[in-house]
């Protein structure tokens, strides 16, 4: 084969790619208008509950799925039984690689999360929603150009509890006796499991043992950052008893928020000896029972500072200080005062 040859069809080649991407480039903007009155009730009841003890959270029973037709080139309209959070997935029901999208009643996209392998959660503000598939391995053409004549999609509306986060400042030490900032990642000990079974462990030495009474006070302070915008993610902090006494998460701003979110738990002096009491080593565990906790975020870290407050000794003040001196004083001119004997002769004449 020549090089004329070669570059003939190397320009054909070209020309092809070229038709191909204006295709593509030519394709009708959705969305695909569809009358929401079409819309029917979807066969799921959510339950949603609002609960504030994270050490005495509701159990999380089992997603109810249905499964939806969804064709090629519209969408398909459906009632929400309930405002909340939705799943919607086409994994394991397709060989495509595929997109969800989701617009409200005027054709506007609703905004949420794309958790990949077809997978798409949003917050629904709205009874009724539009939902659109499409094939990424033809070209996202809102939906014009995918290569099934209708995907299956499943929606799972799951039982979902609000988890009112309280968020306390820790104590304020006049005279720090420890201080310790352990910080895990996923690297470093922090369990990114699903489903997740494991924790991870906090060990901090104060190097007193036993310590009864060396500490006023302290505070446990626990910051995170990552994906902590469901009520299900949730760290539960616990002691080396396996007692729970609080947690940190599902506060709905955020997912992966660009700063971490921190709480504190505050300790007496009756709490703090028994936590030192034995070998001066006092252990937390922090766990995510029965929750999803992802690390696609940027930055996920879970860390936990010990702060313990010594006992004050109580110093005089100056001015008391010169009433002291000012006794011994006086002590010394009495003393001096007792021990001079002088016998004083007055003669009359």
């Amino acid at each position: 084969m020549n090089i004329n040859i070669k570059c003939f069809l190397l320009e054909i080649f070209f020309l092809i790619t070229v038709f191909q991407l204006n295709l593509f480039a030519q394709c009708t903007p959705g969305p695909y208008t569809v009358d929401p009155a079409s819309a029917e009730l979807l066969d799921c009841q959510g339950q949603f509950t609002t609960f504030s003890d994270p050490c005495n959270r509701p159990p999380f029973p089992p997603f109810e799925t249905v499964l939806l037709d969804i064709p090629s080139g519209t969408q398909v309209c459906v009632e929400l039984p309930a405002s909340g959070r939705y799943v919607l997935s086409t994994c394991r029901l397709t060989t495509d690689e595929t997109s969800i999208t989701v617009f409200d009643v005027n054709g506007v996209e609703v905004p949420g999360d794309d958790l990949g392998c077809g997978n798409f959660t949003f917050a629904n503000q709205g009874d009724v929603i539009c939902i659109q598939v499409e094939s990424l391995l033809m070209g996202v053409c809102q939906g014009t150009s995918s290569t099934s004549a209708s995907y299956q999609l499943e929606i799972s509306c799951p039982n979902e509890f609000t988890y009112e986060q309280i968020f306390t400042d820790p104590i304020a030490c006049d005279n720090i006796g420890f201080n310790e900032l352990i910080t895990l990642t996923a690297e470093t000990g922090l369990p990114f499991d699903f489903p997740v079974t494991d924790s991870a462990t906090y060990a901090f030495n104060t190097g007193l043992a036993p310590s009864t009474g060396q500490y006023s006070s302290g505070s446990l302070t626990v910051c995170a950052q990552g994906e902590l915008s469901f009520s299900n993610n949730i760290w539960i902090i616990l002691d080396e008893n396996l007692e729970c006494f609080g947690g940190l998460g599902g506060v709905p701003t955020e997912l992966c928020g660009e700063a971490p979110i921190c709480t504190s738990f505050n300790f007496d002096e009756a709490q703090i000896s028994s936590m030192v009491a034995d070998d001066g080593v006092v252990t937390f565990i922090a766990a995510q029972p029965g929750t999803i906790m992802d690390d696609f975020c940027p930055e996920n870290f879970l860390s936990l500072e010990l702060t313990l407050c010594s006992q004050i000794e109580e110093i005089p003040t100056m001015s008391e200080w010169g009433l002291i001196c000012l006794g011994l004083v006086l002590l010394c001119f009495g003393v001096v005062a007792i021990r001079q004997k002088q016998v004083v002769f007055k003669l009359n004449l």
